[in-house]
């Protein structure tokens, strides 16, 4: 009888995790039934209860639940513990235990996968949420030479710099005090309150060239650090603009009547049509290699949901700055 996983979160349809477990059973030869679980926003301790009692073997937890498992949770891994949030729940029998697989994941596949060295490079969290308490131990570990929090409101990335002063430096600053900051690597985690499908997850925008990459005939050419700029247009609304490699492209952030942030941009499609104010879902950075060799942006690669709630998917529109 296979066993019973799911993934919780609200909202939960967009998430992909169903797929990419079903692809790890099968690489492993694990019999295994993998869902999506919705959860209601102050019912997370409820809806695991009532999948434990179906048989549940065990779950992953995305936003907003993080902190809501680690309190549900009966013993937590070291890692769990230290991050002050739970993405990994297995149940034997009427004990949960709680891990915490963000940082550990988003490091391995930094260094093994993408060939990047966080050792020495300045790098900038943006957000303060669960995703982020999970990444920050293993990126110090990895010996930054700078580690930054920050968040649209300072004090959270403050105190999440507090709590992990004690394995090393960490900045904590409001979103406005990154204005003309420099960064070797960005990881978005940032959209408050938000599903993963609006630009929630952990992912990279952007990475500087590593050391050897620098001997690149083309890199002395290249602009190598991301450029993040803010302007609040009014309250709950700002504009970042995102610069590098003599690129720029612009969001729009707005925070609708729940307190979610919606994150829109201007898009071209493969056809050639340019769909305005598109609601960003998904976004993927691509950077332009030279013998494979990271050395610049090619492009933002964004799926989206027009003002007709139509899905969309093309190219985020960039405007080519001057030398």
């Amino acid at each position: 009888m296979p066993a019973t996983y799911a993934v919780i979160g609200n909202p939960i349809a967009h998430s992909r995790s169903p797929q990419i477990h079903a692809a790890f059973a099968k690489q492993t030869g694990q019999d295994i039934v993998y869902d999506r679980l919705l959860a209601a926003v102050d019912g997370f301790a409820a809806a695991v209860d009532a999948f434990r009692a179906t048989g549940g073997a065990g779950a992953n937890v995305t936003l907003p639940f993080k902190l809501d498992a680690f309190d549900y949770v009966d013993r937590r891994s070291g890692r769990a513990e230290a991050a002050g949030a739970v993405n990994t729940m297995v149940f034997d029998g009427r004990d949960a235990l709680g891990d915490n697989t963000d940082g550990a994941g988003l490091v391995t596949d930094l260094e093994r996968n993408q060939g990047l060295a966080i050792a020495g490079a300045r790098v900038l969290l943006l957000g303060a949420g669960g995703a982020v308490r999970g990444v920050i131990l293993p990126l110090l570990g990895r010996g930054p030479a700078r580690l930054v929090v920050a968040n649209r409101t300072a004090d959270k990335a403050r105190d999440l710099a507090q709590h992990f002063a004690r394995w090393g430096e960490v900045i904590g600053c409001g979103f406005a005090d990154l204005a003309g900051g420099k960064f070797d690597l960005v990881v978005d985690a940032w959209t408050k309150t938000a599903a993963p499908g609006e630009l929630a997850d952990v992912r990279v925008w952007w990475v500087k060239t590593t050391a050897a990459d620098q001997r690149s005939p083309m890199s002395t050419r290249a602009k190598k650090y991301v450029e993040i700029e803010m302007f609040e247009n009014e309250a709950d609304a700002w504009t970042i603009e995102l610069r590098g490699d003599r690129k720029e492209f612009r969001f729009e952030v707005e925070v609708d009547a729940r307190g979610r942030a919606q994150v829109f941009t201007d898009i071209v499609t493969a056809e050639g049509r340019t769909v305005r104010h598109c609601r960003a879902t998904t976004g993927n950075l691509r950077a332009r290699r030279l013998l494979g060799i990271p050395i610049g942006i090619d492009s933002l690669s964004v799926e989206c949901v027009d003002d007709r709630g139509r899905d969309q998917r093309g190219h985020a529109v960039v405007r080519k700055l001057r030398r």
